[in-house]
């Protein structure tokens, strides 16, 4: 949930709901919870990770395909 998304959900207040429906997790996600995978990326924790692509969505591209 970012500013610019509690503007959209503002905007349009079912839209909130949909986009939570849709999502395998059932919730979207905060940038918190991003830069939690940020910071382990750049930690020594994850000295062995390279040329990877993390998807941080609650499984909506998996739920896609």
């Amino acid at each position: 949930m970012t500013p610019m998304a509690e503007q959209v959900f503002a905007s349009a207040p079912d839209a909130q709901e949909w986009f939570e429906s849709h999502q395998p997790s059932g919730q979207g996600g905060s940038p918190d919870e991003v830069a939690e995978l940020v910071t382990w990326l750049c930690s020594p924790a994850a000295s062995l990770i390279n040329g990877v692509a993390y998807s941080i969505d609650g499984g909506l591209m998996a739920g896609l395909f």
